[in-house]
């Protein structure tokens, strides 16, 4: 476990203070929603990405997390994105739990 910036576990929506940190050779198995995705940085220029479609990047990046469009709901961390800086790669899912829950919620039951 590695310790985060504050901000992003005010912000951040990843649960505290701390990130899972992996090092080593060999195969490692990640769940996501949705397919994976790997963006490459060469460093030219920061990419921004929603918090929520994060799941793995480079130590080699920085990150910032921030409010993306100055409106941010406090019960749906809507408009909070992550800024990457830097050389390396970051995995990010093409969906996310929120969007999987009102894609089946129609179809569920309410139990009446």
């Amino acid at each position: 476990m590695k310790r985060q910036k504050l901000s992003g576990a005010i912000f951040g929506g990843t649960g505290g203070l701390f990130v899972m940190e992996t090092a080593g050779s060999g195969s490692l198995l990640i769940n996501s929603y949705g397919d994976i995705v790997e963006i490459h940085l060469d460093g030219t220029k920061p990419f921004v990405v929603d918090n929520q479609h994060v799941v793995a990047w480079s130590e080699s990046l920085d990150y910032t997390i921030k409010v993306a469009s100055g409106l941010f709901g406090f019960t749906t961390g809507e408009g909070v994105v992550n800024e990457f800086h830097g050389t390396g790669t970051i995995m990010i899912q093409t969906r996310n739990i929120e969007g999987l829950a009102g894609l089946i919620s129609p179809f569920v039951s309410s139990g009446s």
